[in-house]
């Protein structure tokens, strides 16, 4: 005959092990909610030199949005990305290391650059793709008027 030990012994090991595939799930969830964690690729040595930002124009946008995106985000405290390792693709909030308050100070950096006052429900600026792209046009917009 079994213990009431050894009963409650086995049955918290068995929940155990189903909290551990409930977190394993749960990570699993997340990495595929987030996408991958694109920063450590995206990252230079710390002895790099700090990328000087030229005048923004339609024309050297592409170059120039992400060298802006360095540097705002070295002064949100993630110090290092290289602006020519950004690719067009790269997500903001996994670029800034899943944290939402960055990701949102990062976007609302980059319109305040421009003279353009985040509202909400504007255009809304996911990837580096998206920023280059918001560039070019606002200051196409500015050659129209």
């Amino acid at each position: 005959m079994v213990s009431l030990k050894a009963t409650i012994g086995i049955l918290t090991s068995r929940e155990h092990l189903r909290n551990l595939d409930s977190i394993k799930n749960l990570n699993q969830l997340l990495h595929q909610a987030r996408g991958p964690d694109i920063q450590p690729l995206r990252l230079t040595t710390p002895a790099s030199k700090t990328p000087s930002l030229k005048d923004i124009t339609k024309e050297n946008a592409s170059k120039q949005v992400p060298i802006l995106i360095a540097l705002i985000a070295m002064r949100l405290g993630v110090p290092n990305i290289d602006p020519k390792k950004l690719k067009a693709t790269d997500n903001f909030y996994a670029l800034m290391g899943f944290d939402d308050k960055l990701t949102k100070s990062l976007l609302g950096s980059i319109m305040i650059h421009f003279n353009v006052i985040p509202v909400a429900g504007a255009t809304r600026m996911v990837t580096v793709g998206n920023a280059i792209a918001f560039a070019q046009e606002t200051l196409d917009s500015r050659l129209d008027d």
